[in-house]
């Protein structure tokens, strides 16, 4: 059972100090690695966590950036999530890599996510077609 801070927020990051941070003052942890390192980075937190002595655990979030649709909003999405992160061209280009465009790619991060021990699974949508939040309602019900 997660112990309930609705003052508290869910932070984000890589490096131990930011991760200590939500054992400290979290809620939970966002985990925007792909599944295959979002285990360890999981694992950590929830030590983290108990090692500060707070109850229950945190929640965790796994975060995949999609974009479903035609290539239009495939190739939207690209561009906006380069721009995003012009400022870190190897983060850009990670990032482009792991976008899901599939359903089957979705499903399958989502699940990846699941069994690494992600509570909730955040999609983020990098185009402004609107139409993805359907797509995404019909894929994943």
């Amino acid at each position: 059972m997660r112990e309930q801070h609705p003052e508290k927020g869910v932070f984000g990051g890589f490096a131990p100090p930011a991760l200590a941070r939500v054992a400290r003052w979290g809620t939970g942890y966002i985990c925007p690695a792909p599944p295959g390192y979002a285990g360890a980075l999981f694992e950590l937190v929830r030590r983290q966590w108990k090692d500060a002595g707070r109850q229950g655990e945190p929640l965790l979030v796994g975060q995949i950036n999609v974009a479903p649709g035609p290539e239009s909003t495939v190739a939207e999405a690209r561009a906006s999530l380069l721009r995003y992160y012009a400022f870190a061209p190897e983060l850009a280009a990670q990032s482009m890599e792991a976008m899901a465009t599939t359903a089957t790619q979705i499903r399958e991060t989502v699940a990846a996510y699941r069994d690494v021990g992600a509570h909730e699974v955040m999609l983020s949508c990098w185009s402004d077609d609107i139409e993805q939040i359907d797509r995404l309602a019909d894929l994943l019900a």
